[in-house]
């Protein structure tokens, strides 16, 4: 593949999934800039799975919830590159706060 053909596969790769940072700082300000505090469970769920999260909702009574409250947990695995997570917590079904933004 010639070096411009390159270029523009990425550049439309981005276009088309949303390039997330492979900084973690970087991807913890997207995180909160697609997925504002207030915003509604539905909606938080909605933007991250548009950017190729799969995202489970991890009720605040389940005995793997070290946290105590509801959270929505998101993660995108990017095959041999990176892999990013991120957790919403919710109170009455309403991003309350964030929970660590990771890239590994």
């Amino acid at each position: 593949m010639k070096r411009p053909v390159l270029v523009l596969f990425i550049a439309l790769g981005c276009l088309a999934g949303g390039c997330i940072s492979a900084n973690p700082l970087k991807f913890d300000e997207q995180v909160r800039q697609w997925v504002p505090m207030g915003t509604p469970l539905a909606e938080a769920r909605r933007t991250m799975e548009h950017h190729g999260f799969e995202c489970i909702l991890v009720n605040k009574d389940n005995r793997f919830n070290g946290d105590g409250v509801d959270s929505l947990d998101c993660v995108k695995e990017g095959g041999s590159f990176h892999n990013w997570s991120a957790r919403f917590f919710l109170k009455d079904d309403q991003v309350t706060g964030y929970g660590p933004a990771v890239v590994e």
